[in-house]
């Protein structure tokens, strides 16, 4: 499932809505500024007057900041904890529903190999009736019409095994599709 394309992205939407949210939260936190400004007075033309401290204006201070509310209501903290809300959950319905179609077609699959199974031992039964079918039919035992009839059962049995390999691999392509991984049930 982790190749999955869809969980992919909403993956990758759910870390940009968690980044979103941390902003949106800052943004309720109060903000402290701190600062340091030296201004020297008239520094004249000599070295000590230029070193004198009484000539020298030192300012410092904080500055404390807190949003009573946000700037732009899409950076609201509730707003963006929704729309992360909104993705986790559409992530774990994807999740859900990837995991039951998977259940679904692997129990399909086990299903169409018995098929292909039971289609295989027909098959190879079938083919026996026909050998032993032609040669009561070079002796003249049998008539041409139950000889026709057992090549119709062989080929209709050789079209229902095709028919199951078919539907096998189009299983198979659905769980690669639906997992992006490739599964090797049947060999």
């Amino acid at each position: 499932m982790k190749n999955n394309k869809e969980i992919a992205q909403l993956k990758t939407s759910l870390k940009k809505e968690k980044l979103l949210v941390a902003v949106a939260r800052n943004r309720y936190l109060p903000q402290v500024d701190l600062y340091f400004n030296i201004n020297k007075k008239d520094q004249g033309s000599s070295f000590s007057s230029a070193t004198d401290l009484e000539e020298t204006e030192y300012k410092a201070g904080i500055i404390f900041i807190y949003p009573f509310y946000p700037i732009d209501p899409k950076e609201n903290y509730f707003q963006a904890k929704k729309r992360l809300n909104k993705i986790k959950l559409k992530l774990e319905q994807v999740e859900l529903s990837i995991k039951n179609q998977t259940n679904m077609l692997y129990s399909q699959i086990q299903l169409v190999k018995k098929k292909i199974s039971v289609q295989t031992r027909q098959t190879k039964i079938l083919k026996e009736r026909m050998d032993l079918i032609l040669k009561a039919f070079k002796e003249r035992l049998i008539d041409l019409k139950i000889v026709y009839d057992i090549q119709d059962d062989l080929i209709s049995g050789e079209q229902k095994y095709f028919y199951y390999l078919f539907e096998y691999q189009g299983l198979k392509s659905l769980i690669l599709e639906l997992t992006g991984q490739r599964l090797d049930y049947y060999k």
